[in-house]
């Protein structure tokens, strides 16, 4: 389907290049990069399960809610805040 792109300086559709995005392959190229900063940012269970294991107060408490709420935020939004 996205076989063709439209050159304005030719003014007349082109094929497609080996250098050209088309939107599925944007999306898909998103998609990874997405997968790919979540799974940097994340640590593993056992760090996760110690982390709530070891918090002791409401101060911590809120501090790690914090930290997973934005996982929450990210995942929903599909982007990181900035």
């Amino acid at each position: 389907p996205e076989q063709v792109k439209y050159d304005a300086d030719a003014r007349a559709f082109v094929p497609l290049g080996p250098e050209d995005i088309t939107p599925a392959k944007q999306k898909e190229l998103d998609a990874q990069q997405k997968a790919q900063e979540i799974s940097e940012r994340l640590p593993d269970w056992a760090a996760v399960e110690n982390a709530v294991n070891n918090i002791s107060n409401l101060e911590e408490a809120k501090a790690y809610l914090l930290k997973l709420s934005r996982v929450v935020y990210w995942l929903a939004k599909g982007r990181p805040e900035q």
